[in-house]
């Protein structure tokens, strides 16, 4: 394993401790990173998609970034969701995941200003 090391806004540790069939997780202003994941061809959208985290922990706060994305998930899996089906509709990841995918230099898809116009300050989608 290697150390977290400062990059920009955030602090990066590839090989840090992930969880069992995730890629990476971010907790406040670390983001931890499988080592394969980080050899990846998928890496910058990874990373741009853990960043929109980091983003969300600073505007929103610890306590209420968990109370949002656990309560979330909590909820889904109370309404009889698996754990995968739960864990995609927790409105936290689905804005990282479309901001990381508009974001990155392969996706295809809405403008920056355009998806900007789609999500709350907290990087939560809305709809239309």
């Amino acid at each position: 394993m290697g150390l977290p090391v400062r990059n920009e806004d955030h602090w990066l540790w590839i090989g840090g401790p992930v969880p069992r069939g995730s890629a990476a997780i971010t907790l406040g202003s670390l983001v931890m990173v499988r080592s394969e994941a980080a050899m990846s061809e998928h890496f910058a959208e990874l990373l741009l998609h853990e960043r929109v985290h980091v983003g969300q922990w600073q505007e929103l706060g610890a306590v209420r970034f968990l109370s949002q994305y656990l309560g979330s998930y909590v909820k889904f899996r109370l309404r009889g969701y698996g754990h995968d089906a739960s864990y995609r509709r927790i409105p936290l990841e689905i804005a990282a995941v479309v901001i990381a995918q508009a974001g990155h230099p392969q996706a295809h898809h809405e403008t920056p200003q355009e998806l900007g116009q789609q999500l709350n300050p907290q990087g939560i989608a809305q709809p239309r």
